[in-house]
């Protein structure tokens, strides 16, 4: 009896359209997997800073999927509350922040944008 040798590999998909996985073999197969997370509805996302690392200005992006207070505070590597930007009702959009972070000495810092849920980003400082 001969067995039949192969190799899975799963890629994870995440952007325009379903989220979920593509398995490959190395017999020629290819499935989509959907995720189940797909269809929970995402009321806010962060995305990651640009450009990381940085010299004193950088831009924070998110998206606001459903109105509501929200909350962004930079952090330092042990936690602690380095600033506020902002802590307010905000409605449905895409949001751009230029963070000027004259104020922080070089490091890793965190980004933490918070609702009902919590998104955090690191960012590292170089100054």
């Amino acid at each position: 009896m001969e067995l039949e040798q192969f190799i899975l590999s799963l890629i994870q998909l995440a952007g325009v359209g379903d989220v979920g996985k593509i398995a490959h073999t190395t017999n020629g197969g290819l499935t989509f997997i959907k995720s189940a997370l797909s269809t929970t509805p995402v009321n806010f996302y962060l995305e990651q800073n640009y450009p990381n690392p940085f010299n004193l200005q950088t831009r924070i992006w998110y998206k606001i999927g459903k109105p509501g207070k929200y909350k962004m505070e930079i952090y330092n590597i042990i936690g602690q509350i380095q600033e506020t930007l902002f802590d307010g009702v905000r409605t449905n959009g895409d949001y751009t922040i230029t963070y000027n972070a004259e104020r922080l000495t070089s490091g890793i810092y965190y980004y933490v944008l918070s609702s009902d849920k919590e998104f955090n980003k690191k960012f590292v400082l170089t100054k």
